[in-house]
Order: structure tokens, then C-alpha cells, then sequence
């Protein structure tokens, strides 16, 4: 799942629309398929909003999913 500075969210590189956590829950759900527990990788551009990467973590918690992690990268 990803996320940059202007707010686009993406899950499995496909842009998708966040319109409130519920849907982005359900987003979530129909990626994992039949995984019951998936990892949820966070990958937030350092200007995205916090909040922005809080509204993923809050999908992830109404899906079920409590494996969560960050990406980092070096310039």
C-alpha cells in the first residue's frame, strides 16, 4: 500500500480512491484474497500527510490485519 505527497493511494501499484477508511477496508480485503492475515506494507512518500498514513493503518485494523510494516529508502 502506498501513498505519496498530494494524497494518492495506491495497493498492489493500482491507484486507488480513498473515499473513507471503510472502503479503503474493504480495498484491503479484496487484495489479500484468500490470505488471512497479510502484511500489510506501508510505503509513504516523506511528504505525505500523517494522517494520510494513519487512514491506511486504520483500513488495515477495521480489515483485520495487524501485520503492518514500513518501507525506507536512502538517496
Amino acid at each position: 500500500m502506498s501513498v505519496d505527497a498530494s494524497e494518492h493511494y495506491a495497493i498492489n501499484n493500482a491507484a486507488t480512491a480513498f473515499n473513507n477508511v471503510q472502503n479503503m477496508s474493504q480495498a484491503l480485503r479484496t487484495a489479500a484474497g484468500e490470505q488471512k492475515d497479510p502484511t500489510i506494507v506501508i510505503n509513504a512518500d516523506a511528504k505525505a500527510p500523517h494522517q494520510a498514513v494513519i487512514n491506511i493503518m486504520e483500513a488495515a485494523r477495521l480489515a483485520g490485519y495487524g501485520r503492518i510494516t514500513f518501507t525506507t529508502s536512502r538517496k
